[in-house]
Formats: structure tokens, C-alpha cells, sequence
């Protein structure tokens, strides 16, 4: 990408800023070079730093430092809502912009700037650049929101939503939504979709939801486009149009919003309202994993060990299911209205299903070197997040001793979760153990409800042991 250097502190500042990033000082792009006569520019000297501030503002009878506050503060608020509208999450904008602007917004806060009061707030609601302080971050809001800044009333909402800093109330939430929402707020249209869709604080309804999430589609608010993808596909307020869903999810996509970059990549998988393509469903999934999506990641692991899309790649395989494997669980998203609920865990199943398939892939050594302590060691993280396969295989390997300590006690355990998830060779092996007392105590009983219940899905050797037991 494309930098700019501040002509004053020299620092660089990403190609499309109109301000730097760090001092504020406006910057010369290479179009203004281009349409600017060629002037000869003297040195930079500490003694005349910030002249062009300076004569703005004495042509506009303000003090330079005032004036390159509100710069500053016009440049951090312009980026903070297109990080919300865009990415339905502030909080990577404010970790890097917070530590350097907190002292700017916290001045022009204090001289009653409602932009900057929210800015204030939210580096207090999450502990960004200064303390995690609720009670202080609502008090920020709450100054905003009484001079009719309707992101402060819109946070407000969410919060009595959520309960979070304040008694959780839907009716509070509704009346803040209502009144950011009149002035034209896509946050708040979207959000007011949501409650009717979900029923909380109004009466449910998909068509009042889907209405209000058409008014935040229609100024470009991702969040709202995707949610209103996901009405038109299950006909709930619309009519049912796959198609009409796949063009509100590609607008929502091409913003990067995660959640409608999975979800497209899946309709190119199925050809579901798109023409069926694994390379389409690659491309989308690759722009979501580069967002760190850990969803993204896993399934462009699975492409690879499959060759679905992409090149068949047992070593790129390794590197998407390890950047997965890593990952902590997905954050809701604090900063706008949605069901988070599906993505979320959507999230946690896919960090289980790479930690479970790297860990295979070094037990068999397929991209990575064979190790099977390595093989322990993710297999032994997904199990513990409840994936039924791993649990399956970690306690074959106890019981065999096999890269870990034999232990058949401990071997019972994890078969005996992973019979429960209905792994039918964990059943089989379950219920074994149960015949003979191998780990557990001994129970032809229970092993024969297990070796049944494996046997319902057609295990060849639990189908005999069920004759052997006599039924």
C-alpha cells in the first residue's frame, strides 16, 4: 500500500490520509504535486513548524493549536465510523489510534466536542490507550448524547442492550435506537432491524425488521446489507431470493465485513443465488482469513488438503489450520447490533477443527514433520473444546500408549465423550472397554447399549457384537 510522508514530523502515514496521523498537519499527495505549481521548499526547521496551521488560522481568527485539534480530532472520527460501518468492530482502529489521539480528544472533550467525548468513551469502554472504566465511558456518552450526537444515543442503546455498565433494559434501548434512528443514524436503523427481528422491547416483526435494515443497507452499512442478505434467503420480511441475497452480501463483502465474506464464500460453494465456484469461495474466504478470521482459515485448510479451489497443498494446509489453531475465540461485535450468536460459534467449532486436523496432520506427517508430541498436543486442545474426533483419537492413543503414556482409564475418558457425540468407532471402543472392564467398570449392559447405538450406524463389529451378546 501506498504511504505518504508528513512534510513536518516525516513520519508516514497509510497513502490515502488526508491528514497525519500523528500530528495532524495536512499532507501533499502525489495529485496535488502533479496540479501545484513547483515551488521551492526550505528545509524543515523546528522554529517554523506548523506555518500552514498557523496561517489557516490566523485567516480564520483560531489559535493554531485549536485548529489542528479539530483536525485531528475531524481525521480520528471520520476513521472510527468507517471502521463501525465497515467492519462492524472499532476496536482495531482504536487500539493504534487511541495511545496517540487520547490526550487530543480528551482536550477538545473537555471544551464539549460531542465527537470527541465519544471518542473518549469508547477508549474507556474498552481499555484502549487509557483504564477500562465503564461508569466513565457511559458519563462520556451520556455528555455526547444530551447534545444530540447520535452515535453517543446509539451506544447508549446498545449498552442498556447488552447491560452492560447500566441495568440491562430493551425499552431503554429502543428509546435511544428511536431517537438516533429519526435523525437518519445507519447504526441505529440497523439495530432497531435487529430488535424487531429478534422481538426484544417491540413487538417481533420480520417485516418492520427487514424495513429498518433496508434504511442502514441503502447508506452502506455492512452489518445491516449482510443481515438483510440473511432475511432474503430465508424469505423472513422479504421474499425468498437467493439472488437478491447474494447481492447484499457481495455489497457487504467488498467493505470487509467478515461475516458476509463467510457466508458468500459458502454460497459460491453451493451455488446458492451465485453460479457454483470453489475459486470464487477461495477468494472471499482468503480476503476474511486475511482479516484473521480463524473461520476463514480453517476452511481455506480443509481447500487445501482437498485441492478444492486452490492448488492440493499439504504444507499450505498446515500453515491456515496453524494460524486457525492459534487463535482465542472470535469477540461479539461490541460496536454495532447483530446476532453474533451463529458467528460466534461458528468461530469457536472451526479454532476445534484446526486444531483437530493439525494435529493429524503431524501424526501422520503430511506438510509437517511426523511428531507425535505434537500430534498430543492439538489433538489434546481441540478435545478439550469438545470436538468429537479428536476426543475419538486422543483416546485411541492412550490406550495404545502411541506418542502419549498407555493409560486406559484415561483412554475411557475420551472415548466416552466422544461416544456421546456420536462417533460411532468411540461407541464401539466405548462400549468394548464397558464389556470388559478395561478402563471403566465392567457393565455388559452399557456395553451393549453402546455397541447398539454403533451399530445403528452400520460399525461392522459392533453389528457382531450385538450377536454376540445376544441383542
Amino acid at each position: 500500500m501506498a504511504v505518504l510522508a508528513c512534510p513536518l514530523c516525516h513520519r508516514t502515514n497509510p497513502g490515502d490520509a488526508k491528514f497525519c496521523f500523528f500530528d495532524g498537519h495536512r499532507l501533499r499527495t502525489p495529485a496535488d504535486a502533479e496540479t501545484s505549481p513547483q515551488v521551492q521548499t526550505p528545509p524543515p526547521n523546528p522554529g517554523n513548524m506548523h506555518l500552514e496551521t498557523v496561517a489557516v488560522s490566523q485567516r480564520e481568527g483560531v489559535s493554531p493549536e485549536i485548529s489542528q485539534e479539530v483536525e485531528i480530532v475531524d481525521l480520528h472520527w471520520a476513521d472510527f465510523r468507517r471502521a463501525v460501518a465497515e467492519k462492524g468492530d472499532a476496536r482495531p482502529f482504536l487500539q493504534v489510534a487511541a495511545p496517540r489521539g487520547l490526550q487530543v480528544w480528551q482536550k477538545a472533550a473537555n471544551g464539549g466536542r460531542p465527537e470527541a467525548q465519544v471518542l473518549v468513551g469508547k477508549a474507556h469502554e474498552y481499555g484502549l490507550g487509557t483504564r477500562e472504566d465503564l461508569t466513565l465511558a457511559i458519563e462520556c456518552f451520556q455528555r455526547a448524547a444530551s447534545a444530540g450526537n447520535t452515535v453517543a444515543q446509539a451506544t447508549l442503546g446498545r449498552l442498556s442492550y447488552q447491560g452492560r455498565g447500566v441495568l440491562q433494559s430493551d425499552a431503554d434501548a429502543i428509546v435511544w435506537f428511536r431517537k438516533a434512528a429519526a435523525q437518519g443514524l445507519a447504526d441505529a436503523q440497523s439495530a432497531l432491524g435487529v430488535m424487531y427481528h429478534q422481538g426484544r422491547g417491540v413487538p417481533q416483526s420480520d417485516a418492520a425488521a427487514s424495513a429498518w435494515l433496508r434504511r442502514a443497507a441503502d447508506q452502506g452499512f455492512a452489518a445491516a446489507e449482510a443481515a438483510l442478505a440473511a432475511m432474503y434467503m430465508q424469505g423472513r420480511g422479504v421474499p425468498q431470493n437467493d439472488a437478491e441475497a447474494a447481492a447484499w452480501l457481495h455489497r457487504s463483502a467488498v467493505r470487509g465485513y467478515v461475516p458476509a465474506q463467510l457466508l458468500l464464500a459458502s454460497c459460491h460453494g453451493s451455488g446458492r443465488g451465485v453460479p457454483r465456484s470453489d475459486a470464487e469461495a477461495a477468494g472471499w474466504l482468503q480476503k476474511a482469513a486475511d482479516q484473521g478470521s480463524a473461520a476463514a482459515q480453517c476452511l481455506l485448510g480443509l481447500m487445501c488438503l482437498e485441492g478444492r479451489g486452490v492448488p492440493k497443498n499439504d504444507s499450505d494446509a498446515a500453515n491456515w489450520f496453524h494460524s486457525a489453531a492459534n487463535q482465542k475465540d472470535a469477540l461479539p461485535f461490541l460496536d454495532r447490533m447483530a446476532d453474533d450468536q451463529e458467528y460466534l460459534q461458528t468461530s469457536a467449532q472451526m479454532i476445534a477443527t484446526a486444531q483437530f486436523n493439525l494435529g493429524m496432520l503431524y501424526y501422520h506427517g503430511r506438510g509437517v514433520p511426523e511428531q507425535r508430541y505434537k500430534a498430543v498436543l492439538w489433538l489434546r486442545r481441540a478435545a478439550l473444546r469438545e470436538h468429537g474426533l479428536a476426543q475419538n483419537k486422543l483416546g485411541e492413543m492412550y490406550f495404545q500408549g502411541d506418542g502419549i503414556r498407555q493409560s486406559e482409564t484415561d483412554a475411557a475418558h475420551w472415548l466416552g465423550k466422544a461416544a456421546e457425540k456420536g462417533i460411532a468407532a468411540a461407541q464401539y471402543n466405548f462400549g468394548w472397554m464397558c464389556e470388559y472392564g478395561r478402563g471403566v467398570s465392567k457393565d455388559r449392559n452399557r456395553a451393549r447399549k453402546w455397541y447398539r447405538m454403533a451399530a445403528e450406524q452400520n460399525h461392522p463389529e459392533a453389528m457382531k457384537a450385538i450377536l454376540r451378546l445376544g441383542g
